[in-house]
């Protein structure tokens, strides 16, 4: 039940973050969207 739950939440949080980096194509580029979305992926890894 556990897991079922994790990745109902996952994949949750992934369409959520693909229609948060649509909405936000309209306001910046792609290269600067790209750079925030990777540095702070990064930086919640090295967490």
């Amino acid at each position: 039940m556990e897991g079922e739950l994790l990745s109902l939440s996952a994949a949750f949080c992934w369409a959520l973050g693909a229609s948060i980096y649509k909405r936000s194509l309209s306001n910046v580029s792609p290269l600067t969207l790209n750079l925030f979305r990777s540095s702070s992926a990064a930086m919640f890894i090295f967490l």
